[in-house]
């Protein structure tokens, strides 16, 4: 993913987290800063940061509308940031106020059980974890 593709799409994270009512790890901001939005490897897309009310197809926004209506009514929130072609939808378990402590959950589409499965790294570790050869252990 050069970094002149999507770099720094001039997003106003100042109301795009107002908008949301959170802010956003800092790895999410620093990453579309430096690459933008889109496809890494064809096989998984970070999403396009857009406010919860924006409804186009494949942003973060109508993603995380996908992952609510999948999780359990009392589960913890979550918002997606990341998608594969699998159609596994990647997100941020909201588990604190500070984003830097958010695990990535993942929903699997493929596999029965469990369908949601979560990772205590951020971001960029889930991103470092799937694209080398190190193992991804779930929790």
């Amino acid at each position: 993913m050069p970094p002149d593709l999507g770099e720094d799409q001039g997003v106003d994270w100042e109301s795009l987290q107002s908008a949301w009512g959170l802010r956003f790890p800092s790895d999410y901001v620093a990453f579309m800063a430096r690459y933008g939005a889109g496809a890494i490897n064809d096989s998984f897309s970070v999403l396009v940061p857009n406010a919860p009310d924006q409804a186009e197809d494949g942003g973060k926004a109508s993603e995380t509308r996908n992952a609510v209506e999948l999780r359990d009514a009392d589960s913890v929130p979550v918002v997606a940031w990341g998608v594969t072609v699998a159609a596994d939808i990647i997100c941020w378990k909201i588990t604190h106020e500070d984003p830097e402590q958010w695990p990535v959950t993942v929903w699997r589409r493929q596999n029965s059980s469990p369908r949601w499965i979560e990772y205590e790294r951020g971001m960029t570790g889930f991103l470092c974890g799937l694209f080398s050869v190190s193992s991804m252990s779930a929790r």
